[in-house]
């Protein structure tokens, strides 16, 4: 069980990276074509949470049940504690970056680590069965 963790982590940090890249696309997109920050916050989020569970199941955990609407409700209900940390951060930094491309992007890339330790976490307890290697 050890052993598997640290190939867990790498995993999960290729899927979160994904979802990175697609939540910085969908935030600079909304944001170039008028959506306020905080909306198109939410949708680099949303993009984001939805990749990370579809990579997760893939790639990352041995899933405890089928993937079903009811496991990504879980797997969103888990998450909501990491997501709120990346989106506090990162739409605050977003307001201080003001429209500066480089210093937008590193205000997500900020946001997503500090959400990334919790959402490893909780994503593993919520989906991973204990002692199956993936």
């Amino acid at each position: 069980m050890a052993r598997e963790i640290p190939a867990q982590v790498l995993r999960y940090l290729a899927g979160a990276c994904l979802a990175l890249l697609l939540d910085m696309a969908v935030v600079t997109c909304a944001i170039d074509i008028g959506l306020n920050i905080v909306l198109a916050r939410a949708l680099g989020l949303a993009v984001g949470l939805t990749t990370t569970y579809l990579f997760s199941l893939a790639f990352v955990f041995s899933p405890r049940r089928a993937p079903s609407l009811r496991e990504f409700g879980r797997y969103v209900l888990v998450q909501s504690l990491g997501t709120s940390v990346n989106y506090a951060l990162s739409t605050l930094l977003l307001f201080w970056a003001a429209g500066d491309r480089a210093l937008s992007a590193l205000s997500i890339v900020v946001g997503a680590g500090a959400g990334f330790i919790l959402n490893f976490l909780f994503a593993r307890r919520t989906l991973h069965v204990p002692g199956s290697e993936r």
